[in-house]
């Protein structure tokens, strides 16, 4: 559905549709694995003029949605963007490669560039910070929103740039069931895989890159992992590399929840699918937006609990760590 819309939706809030439309052509770019990737040339261009204009609005608390994917971040982030106030960014790719084109680990825009996972407080330049003020105030400007919403999986690697880039971002880290996000993501990634020429593109990019950045940039710096890294790099079932994907987020969402440096919450798939009102109405209080009515009778409509997916098997340099996660994030193996 174009955009994510769908009847509910507009139902709950007609006026957004236009700017739920807008954020998608304009601004989020087509990765890998999708149609309609012509778009992106004028999505670029779009960007490469922004970028000298003057910022056109104040950018003050954007809201990030961090995790792995198939945890639950769509339909947290569709249900926020109901918010009169709030400008929903889905996985606006072109804008972060347009920003920092180093940070392009799917090879989405440029897979022979070199790119990196993790981001640090050095890599937000003035001229990078200047790029990403100038690209949300432009978003807020279009749609008539005063708070940028951005979920991004792969920026749970990179808070500390974003923190200097925003001081006072607020962050929601979501986690789900590890048995149920991999199948999930192992899943997602066998429907859409396609092939071009000799080169496969899934949920890892083109060939496997993202995978691979991940073990050289986040995974050699795992106890439980690191010892066996030469057989990790050659991974290729799906499970096995989404197992690994959950774990390098799961220990990132850990290490940033009992950290005192970063003003996180924390969202439970299970809890907020199975009591969506009275965990929207939290995660509204973090974000300091007030509790909308149209939002809430959304999220009671449409947020439902899913049937767990049971277990798989895993490399055996994998379950180890993988079960250790599980039950460090209170999870029964």
């Amino acid at each position: 559905m174009i955009s994510q819309l769908e009847k509910n939706y507009i139902y709950a809030r007609p006026s957004k549709v236009i700017s739920r439309i807008m954020a998608h052509a304009m601004f989020e770019g087509r990765p890998l694995t999708t149609k309609a990737r012509w778009i992106n040339r004028f999505v670029f261009a779009q960007y490469a003029l922004v970028k000298h204009l003057p910022q056109l609005k104040k950018v003050e608390k954007p809201i990030y949605i961090l995790g792995t994917g198939r945890s639950g971040s769509t339909i947290l982030g569709k249900v926020l963007s109901l918010h009169p106030s709030v400008t929903f960014l889905n996985e606006p790719k072109a804008l972060w490669h347009s920003a920092y084109p180093n940070e392009d680990v799917l090879g989405n825009f440029e897979e022979r560039k070199p790119a990196r996972f993790r981001l640090t407080s050095d890599d937000a330049s003035i001229e990078v910070s200047q790029r990403v003020h100038r690209f949300y105030g432009y978003a807020l400007a279009l749609t008539g929103g005063r708070r940028i919403l951005d979920k991004h999986g792969e920026l749970i690697f990179r808070i500390e740039f974003l923190k200097k880039i925003f001081p006072n971002a607020k962050f929601l880290l979501l986690r789900r069931n590890g048995w149920d996000t991999i199948q999930s993501m192992a899943t997602w990634s066998r429907r859409n895989t396609c092939k071009i020429g000799t080169d496969i593109q899934d949920w890892w990019g083109v060939n496997r890159r993202k995978f691979l950045l991940l073990v050289e940039d986040i995974v050699k710096d795992i106890p439980s992992l690191n010892s066996n890294i030469e057989a990790i790099s050659s991974l290729e079932s799906q499970e096995d590399m989404a197992a690994v994907e959950w774990i390098a987020t799961m220990r990132t969402i850990s290490q940033l929840t009992s950290s005192s440096m970063y003003n996180v919450y924390q969202v439970r798939f299970e809890e907020f699918t199975q009591s969506p009102v009275e965990v929207f109405k939290k995660i509204l209080d973090y974000c300091e937006l007030d509790h909308n009515k149209a939002l809430l009778t959304y999220a009671n409509k449409v947020v439902k609990p899913l049937p767990s997916k049971g277990k798989v098997e895993l490399n055996k340099f994998v379950m180890p760590a993988f079960e250790e996660m599980m039950i460090k994030m209170n999870y029964k193996v």
